[in-house]
């Protein structure tokens, strides 16, 4: 064994150790395309950060418009009153404007006959 040793440090001179070669320094052209890569990056995040802001903005603003509508089609509707079909649809509307209840049945009657209670009924007589 000491014989191949002695052999081979004849053969190869340099001492037997890994020598590791020394680092280089990154060259200043790839720092430059990292930085621009990084910025590049970050220019993205950016802007997808913006449209999110603007999608949510979007989404909000379509959210109070509907419970706008919403609230507009539910106040209509309170406002609409139904008083029923025939001549008691107008019973209602007749104890508003003034009819006391002892006078709804002759009204009742007087609608039901002059018009059938349609509310869009007119008199062809001028």
């Amino acid at each position: 064994m000491a014989t191949l040793l002695a052999t081979l440090t004849l053969l190869n001179p340099a001492p037997m150790v890994l020598d590791m070669p020394p680092r280089q320094p990154i060259p200043l052209h790839v720092m430059t395309v990292k930085a621009a890569a990084r910025e590049r990056a970050a220019d993205d995040v950016r802007e997808w950060r913006a449209e999110q802001r603007r999608l949510a903005r979007e989404r909000a603003e379509r959210r109070a418009r509907e419970a706008a509508e919403r609230a507009a089609a539910e106040a209509a509707q309170a406002h609409a009153v139904h008083y029923g079909s025939g001549a008691e649809q107008w019973r209602g509307l007749a104890l508003e404007v003034g009819w006391s209840e002892a006078e709804l049945p002759t009204l009742l009657r007087i609608i039901r006959a002059e018009s059938g209670a349609d509310w869009s009924a007119w008199s062809v007589r001028p």
